[in-house]
C-alpha cells in the first residue's frame, strides 16, 4: 500500500503549490489512473510517490511508514528496491546498449547479475524488442524505446509501479502492449499508478484520481 494524506508540494518557498491537501490511497493489486489538465500536478505527484521529490507538507506512507521523513539514503534504498518508474519519454541512456539500459533496473536493487540478464532477455522478448539487444537507443523507434523503458521498470518486479504518460507518444498497438504489461504487474500484486490524458483508459483501472 502507498498513500498520501494532506500532501502538499511547491517547487519553491515563494511559489504557489502544485499540489495541496491531497489525501488518497493507491492499493496494492490495483491500478489507479491520475487524470487532469496539463500543469495540474500529475507528473509532480508521481515524482513524489517515486521518492524523487520530497513533499512540502503531509505524509507519504509506504506500508504504513512515513517515507516523506526518511533520510535520503533510506529513500534511495526504497526507490531502488521497490519502485519502478516509466517516464513519458523513455529516458534511456543513449551511451549504453538496450540490454544494459534494462539491466540498470536490477543493478541498484541488488539482483543477481545472471538472474537479472535472464529476466531482461525474457522481458525484451515479451515486448517484441529482443532483436539485437546490443543496439543503442538511437537505433530504435520511440515506441520500441518506451517498451524498453518498461522492461527496465519491470525487471526488479517492483511492488510500486509508476508510469508518467507512458503511451502519450505511441501508436494504438504499442499503447495496448504497455497497458497489458501494466495489468500484469497489477495482477502480480503491484500498486500501479498511471498519469495519463487518455480518459478512455480509465475503464482499465480500479480507481481514478482527478487533479
Amino acid at each position: 500500500m502507498i498513500a498520501v494524506s494532506e500532501l502538499a508540494f511547491s517547487y519553491h518557498s515563494n511559489a504557489p503549490p502544485v499540489l495541496t491537501d491531497l489525501s488518497v490511497a493507491f492499493p496494492a493489486g490495483d491500478t489507479t489512473v491520475v487524470t487532469g489538465p496539463s500543469g495540474c500536478g500529475k507528473s509532480t505527484l508521481l515524482y513524489v510517490l517515486g521518492l524523487m521529490l520530497r513533499p512540502t507538507a503531509g505524509r507519504l506512507e509506504i506500508n504504513g511508514a512515513d517515507a516523506a521523513t526518511l533520510p535520503d539514503a533510506e529513500r534511495s534504498g526504497l526507490r531502488a528496491e521497490r519502485i519502478g518508474f516509466v517516464f513519458q519519454d523513455a529516458v534511456l541512456d543513449p551511451t549504453r546498449t538496450i540490454i544494459d539500459n534494462v539491466l540498470e533496473g536490477g543493478l541498484y536493487a541488488g539482483i543477481n547479475p545472471s538472474t537479472a540478464r535472464s529476466r531482461a532477455l525474457d522481458l525484451l522478448r515479451w515486448f517484441g524488442v529482443e532483436e539485437r539487444p546490443n543496439r543503442r537507443p538511437g537505433e530504435i523507434s520511440g515506441g520500441q524505446a518506451q517498451r524498453v523503458a518498461l522492461c527496465r521498470a519491470l525487471l526488479k518486479q517492483p511492488s510500486i509501479l509508476l508510469a508518467d504518460e507512458p503511451t502519450g507518444n505511441l501508436d494504438r498497438a504499442s499503447a495496448d502492449i504497455v497497458w497489458q504489461a501494466l495489468a500484469v504487474a497489477r495482477d502480480e500484486g503491484a500498486a500501479v499508478v498511471v498519469a495519463t490524458h487518455d480518459l478512455s483508459r480509465s475503464v482499465e483501472a480500479q480507481h481514478t484520481v482527478r487533479l
